[in-house]
């Protein structure tokens, strides 16, 4: 395929791309009746999981927080920040899932739906805080709102692990 970015046509939060033609191959995977996808650029030097299932984002608060997280259904996990890591990285992809961490998100995933939580401070809060989480399920429940916080700690947990 010929993908219309350098990112392989994989659009993640705040990643910026060449518009650039980028040859490459779409691979599909399956397992267990689930299929992951992952672009590939053409030499083979860059593969990106393709298939979202799920972004976080934290904003504002005194901390001037800035924080971005995209979970694929493979389990490979990218985090960002608008503040530079020691490394000078800006973001980080990993693999970074148990097989616990995995099982509990595979479970929501097939109970959810696609459905937008919006945890952020009231409009007109000094210093308020935006959190908003994106789940793309497969299901076609919405979370209770008692459920909601431990998807979000779930987020803000796994985007920490990133950078231990």
């Amino acid at each position: 395929v010929e993908f219309p970015d350098a990112c392989l046509g994989v659009a993640m939060q705040d990643v910026m791309c060449a518009q650039m033609v980028t040859p490459g191959r779409i691979i599909v995977l399956e397992a267990g009746e689930v299929q992951y996808e992952y672009h590939v650029s053409d030499d083979g030097m860059r593969i990106q999981p393709a298939t979202l299932a799920l972004t976080w984002s934290r904003d504002g608060g005194i901390a001037g927080f800035c924080d971005r997280l995209t979970v694929f259904l493979s389990g490979e996990v990218y985090g960002s920040s608008c503040r530079s890591q020691p490394d000078g990285t800006m973001g980080v992809l990993a693999n970074l899932l148990s097989i616990t961490e995995m099982d509990q998100f595979h479970s929501w995933l097939n109970e959810y739906g696609t459905v937008t939580l919006d945890a952020s401070d009231p409009q007109g809060v000094a210093d308020g805080m935006t959190l908003v989480l994106n789940l793309y399920g497969n299901g076609s429940a919405k979370p209770l709102k008692d459920a909601e916080p431990e998807l979000f700690t779930w987020a803000q947990t796994l985007y920490q692990k990133l950078y231990e």
